[in-house]
């Protein structure tokens, strides 16, 4: 009884053994495929190019020549203030009112600036 006890233990033990070696298997036949497609997938992709271009001369309006819901980004100008500066030599570097560049920045035109403080300098018309 016992020879067909540890021969019974066997059988289990070598099915188990087959049943993860299977396993085993297929689980890195499915990982190498889909190595593989990720790499070639991700070797098609350029991740810069913009699908749809926006065809400007087709979409202007005929009347202000705007796009249309699409409003354009003045660039702003910053300006890191250094030791020294006051509000009245910043404004009249960038030619601009001291009053004009305290309201874009938030600040109170009569009190002083700390050295590093950076300040958006409002476009000029």
């Amino acid at each position: 009884m016992k020879t067909n006890c540890k021969m019974h233990g066997k059988k289990i033990f070598f099915k188990i053994l087959v049943f993860f070696i299977l396993l085993t298997s297929v689980l890195l036949s499915v990982g190498t495929t889909y190595g593989k497609y990720r790499i070639e997938l991700s070797a098609d992709i350029d991740f810069n190019v913009c699908p749809v271009e926006l065809d400007r001369s087709m979409a202007k309006d005929d009347e202000t020549g705007d796009l249309p819901g699409i409003e354009e980004e003045t660039p702003t100008t910053v300006y890191q203030v250094q030791p020294g500066d006051t509000l009245e030599t910043i404004a009249e570097k960038f030619g601009i009112t001291v009053e004009a560049l305290a309201a874009y920045n938030g600040l109170d035109p009569d009190s002083p600036i700390d050295p590093g403080t950076i300040l958006h300098i409002p476009p000029t018309d």
